[in-house]
């Protein structure tokens, strides 16, 4: 069987001409990756390790992307508050209404022409080629709290087995670095 070159190029155009939208509104890929992840990401997750890991860059790229953010006055950088050496990374209100205004709605509007079960197969084929492709690099899944293994909920309340911490439903749908699969 001949290799599937063409469908690995599709999803890297795909992603490029995403990306060349997301560079006419003034970002470099890395900067735009790194708004709609900590759009999406966990507070145990909004960290610049967590970051690095999720981008696959180095610390002195997240250093730089992250430096440019707050220049530009779409992230800030806060001290935890149990652990002042831990640094968060937040969106700011300017950061927020950047991320909400999402060049990606027109790939999903696209998306969108599919039935429904399309979609579902696009979806989970694609899930499965990038859990191939992170395992292939040894890399961390991430995802989202309610499909971890870690996620109990004693009394009907969501909390995290592996951090020991409460989590509010909303936190469920957010993706954490600490992420492991159910299955």
């Amino acid at each position: 069987m001949k290799k599937p070159n063409n469908i690995a190029q599709l999803i890297e155009r795909i992603g490029r001409l995403v990306a060349n939208a997301n560079h006419e509104n003034g970002f470099k890929p890395v900067q735009w990756e790194t708004l709609l992840y900590l759009a999406q990401a966990n507070v145990f997750s909004r960290n610049p390790r967590s970051l690095g890991e999720y981008l696959g860059v180095t610390k002195g790229s997240v250093s730089q992307t992250v430096s440019n953010l707050e220049r530009r006055g779409l992230l800030r950088k806060k001290n935890d508050k149990a652990d002042k050496r831990v640094v968060r990374l937040e969106l700011t209100a300017a950061g927020r209404a950047c991320v909400a205004d999402i060049p990606l709605q027109e790939l999903a509007d696209s998306v969108g022409t599919l039935k429904a079960e399309q979609q579902q197969a696009l979806k989970a084929s694609l899930e499965l080629v990038l859990r191939e492709h992170l395992q292939l690099r040894d890399r961390k899944p991430f995802g989202q709290c309610r499909n971890c293994r870690y996620l109990q909920k004693p009394r009907g309340n969501f909390h995290c087995g592996l951090l020991n911490e409460p989590l509010k439903a909303q936190n469920t749908e957010q993706i954490c670095a600490e992420f492991e699969s159910i299955t």
